[in-house]
């Protein structure tokens, strides 16, 4: 489940091809640390880093760096033939459900349930970026938007 919702990287604003960058952590000890840049040179953009590389993906995808896509498919729904609204109502349920899940998750970790709630912040983290992707193609903002990224 966790291969099928691995981003892809969107291109850099400026039009050219951007990469996952993996580096250690200070002084070369500690764990990696990951995030997206462009290939060119010249353009600089940069990602924040984050811990893991789908993390990375998906904080580029939602930035103001990231050129997105025409097409925005979520890889654990189906938006296909919604209006903008439809997609929204549906994408908040859905992450509503996701946080009731991850709440009753984490007062019972163990190795199942800890590779769970890799999927669901995941999950969630896919949904942030859905939620973008509908505001900046429609033109659509509401409480949502600001009640996912807050």
């Amino acid at each position: 489940m966790l291969n099928k919702l691995k981003p892809e990287i969107n291109f850099c604003s400026c039009g050219c091809e951007a990469r996952l960058v993996k580096e250690k952590g200070a002084n070369g000890r500690g764990k990696f640390r990951y995030y997206v840049q462009c290939l060119d040179d010249s353009c600089g953009n940069t990602a924040s880093e984050a811990p893991f590389p789908w993390q990375a993906i998906l904080e580029w995808n939602l930035s103001d760096k990231s050129e997105f896509p025409d097409d925005f498919k979520l890889p654990f729904m189906n938006l296909t033939g919604m209006s903008a609204e439809e997609m929204q109502s549906s994408m908040q349920q859905k992450y509503q459900q996701i946080e009731k899940e991850i709440e009753k998750l984490q007062g019972n970790r163990n190795q199942k349930n800890n590779e769970r709630l890799k999927i669901l912040k995941l999950q969630l983290s896919w949904l942030r970026y859905g939620q973008s992707w509908v505001k900046d193609r429609f033109g659509i903002e509401d409480g949502f938007c600001e009640a996912v990224n807050s």
